[in-house]
């Protein structure tokens, strides 16, 4: 009896554990195939015409300093944060050698395997947790826009899905955090605010974790208020004209800057016309402005009289 006990014993034992394991390792299968498809992007791939764009922001981010580029750029809506981590990024790639592409788009894509992680998190005791993440992990959506494409959209899933967890564990100040730092990549995170007030039954939680979130989201952006007051030198280099524009932000509108340089290519577009030479800046560049008082340009810009046939 003993004799055929152990030997079931025996016959049984490997056949659980290999009914166990094969789940577990296709689920590393998964990791594996992911990483390999997002490294295969981030390395030999040029992205889309986003990344050509984060490439032209970091260098005027660069050469302009982060007031003037939003001065000087009417594109210019990315939070202060991730501007200047740009313009870092762009600085290293000069150092190393390392195209832009690739370290711009290698932070987003580790921050795609937090989000798998992440997720995987959230599903604590349901059996399935390991093919939700694996299925994320496969997804040919989030390996384009982590690894390919080229812009900023994962880091804001990241923070939310943190924001969550964080939440789940009664952590509300770090969920405020985690929220509020959602903020200095893309402002679209804000409208997972609404849910995560639902998951916060009692009023004073909620309170806690607006005011975190409120704290930690301006810590990027008064910084850069502060620097507004400073002057701003704004290139009027698109032109082809040789003006530099000395603008004074302190105390004024954000939108003065902006006006100084209009009126600043303004003024050489008449002066060229008077003298009967052509403008690089065509008449019709130029419409009807209302300016802001302290602008130091008083009344309105208007177009200048056509060129004459």
């Amino acid at each position: 009896m003993d004799g055929q006990y152990n030997e079931s014993a025996t016959t049984t034992m490997p056949t659980s554990s290999r009914s166990y394991l094969q789940p577990i390792a296709a689920f590393w299968w998964a990791i594996a195939i992911g990483a390999a498809l997002r490294i295969y992007c981030v390395v030999f791939t040029n992205g889309t015409g986003d990344m050509d764009d984060w490439e032209d922001h970091a260098q005027q981010v660069h050469d302009r300093g982060l007031i003037g580029y939003y001065h000087a750029n009417s594109f210019a809506n990315h939070p202060p944060f991730i501007s200047k981590v740009s313009a870092l990024i762009l600085q290293m790639s000069a150092a190393t050698g390392i195209p832009f592409r690739i370290l711009f788009r290698t932070p987003f894509a580790l921050l795609d395997a937090g989000n798998a992680l992440l997720l995987f998190l959230l599903l604590p005791e349901n059996r399935w947790r390991f093919f939700a993440a694996a299925c994320y992990w496969l997804s040919p959506a989030a390996i384009l826009i982590s690894a390919y494409h080229g812009n900023t959209d994962t880091a804001i899933a990241f923070f939310i899905l943190l924001s969550v967890w964080l939440a789940t564990k009664q952590r509300i100040v770090s969920s405020g955090a985690a929220l509020g730092a959602s903020l200095w990549v893309k402002l679209p995170g804000i409208l997972a605010l609404p849910a995560l007030l639902i998951m916060l039954r009692r009023r004073r939680l909620r309170g806690v974790f607006l005011v975190a979130a409120a704290v930690v989201a301006l810590l990027t952006y008064l910084p850069s208020r502060r620097h507004a007051d400073a002057s701003v030198r704004v290139p009027v280099e698109r032109t082809g004209l040789d003006e530099v524009e000395q603008v004074d932000a302190a105390g004024r509108h954000p939108a003065a800057g902006v006006c100084r340089y209009v009126g600043a290519v303004h003024r050489q577009v008449r002066a060229g016309l008077r003298k009967g030479g052509r403008s690089a800046v065509g008449p019709k560049r130029f419409t009807l402005l209302h300016l802001h008082p302290d602008s130091g340009l008083a009344g309105e810009i208007s177009p200048p009289d056509p060129i004459p046939s």
